[in-house]
């Protein structure tokens, strides 16, 4: 667990619901996080715009006012889903009705609601369906500036895998880890991965474009780069001050990370993101984006 000095400070916490299963979920998990950092809770259910209230509520609005109370039934219906699920009452929660786009009213909410942690629930779609519907998971998760919790059905207890790329987001990833720790799961795992060799398509490509064939690693190279990542992870690991395992792994990160998650049971598994903007952030395939989209536990992703 960090030290005080070194823990992130978290005073309020954000879910977004939208009353299925995936928002019982991701309620559960912001109301445990919540209750153990002493932070306030905040719920917020959106709709998307040019849907009528009626779609959500039994009543059909056709004036101002008949909107307004319309809102206000869909906020009663959200705290009384609230109360249920958490036994929190009207004093220990603030509900939200917004209209929009869910990803950008979620994170409007947040920077409303000055949230230090926003909570999201996802499908978890494949294929065809996340092409046409997409996830907003991974929308908020790349265009929050705060950190953001995917939620999904997680074993309880397990470790909590810190994912450490030894770039400028592992600090953060690790005392994140260790903050978390304490309340969804029991101890910290820093894991680097080291991909020693290139596939047999990057090498074809690297030889056509280059005209030369890259030089793979020798057994005594190998052994030399996993040496110098555990040592800089340990120094890493002793900069943030937690009490973290450190594992050298080897092989593509993302799928690393979610085979090792899977094997030891981890209940959460945080992960750094670099901020990227434009283009560049528009396009999948981030370490992020890939754990968001497929580990088996829930994911903290943190900048």
């Amino acid at each position: 667990m960090t030290t005080g000095a070194s823990s992130p400070s978290v005073k309020r916490v954000l879910v977004a619901v939208d009353l299925d299963a995936v928002s019982h979920e991701a309620l559960h998990l912001a109301d445990r996080v919540a209750r153990g950092l002493d932070a306030a809770l905040g719920v917020v259910n959106v709709l998307p715009p040019g849907l009528p209230e009626h779609a959500v509520t039994p009543h059909r609005a056709s004036t101002e006012h008949e909107e307004h109370a319309e809102e206000t039934t869909r906020k009663e219906r959200v705290a009384g889903y609230v109360a249920r699920e958490t036994s929190r009452g009207p004093s220990q929660v603030e509900v939200f009705a917004d209209r929009g786009n869910a990803d950008e009213a979620i994170l409007e909410r947040a920077a409303r609601f000055g949230a230090d942690l926003v909570v999201v629930g996802t499908h978890g779609r494949h294929g065809l369906d996340r092409l046409i519907e997409g996830s907003v998971a991974e929308l908020v998760v790349r265009r929050a500036s705060i950190p953001v919790l995917v939620a999904r059905p997680s074993p309880e207890g397990g470790k909590v895998i810190a994912a450490c790329d030894l770039a400028a987001t592992t600090p953060a990833v690790l005392r994140w880890a260790g903050l978390m720790s304490g309340h969804l799961g029991e101890g910290v795992m820093a894991v680097h991965t080291v991909e020693l060799s290139m596939s047999d398509v990057a090498v074809v490509a690297t030889a056509i474009f280059s005209g030369t064939v890259p030089v793979q690693p020798d057994s005594e190279a190998a052994d030399s780069l996993r040496t110098a990542a555990t040592g800089a992870l340990g120094a890493e690991i002793s900069a943030a001050e937690i009490v973290a395992t450190p594992e050298v792994l080897t092989g593509p990160a993302a799928s690393v990370l979610c085979e090792r998650a899977r094997d030891v049971g981890a209940s959460l598994l945080v992960v750094g993101t670099h901020g990227r903007k434009g283009i560049a952030r528009v396009a999948l395939g981030s370490v992020a984006e890939t754990l968001v989209r497929n580990a088996p536990s829930s994911v903290l992703v943190v900048r």
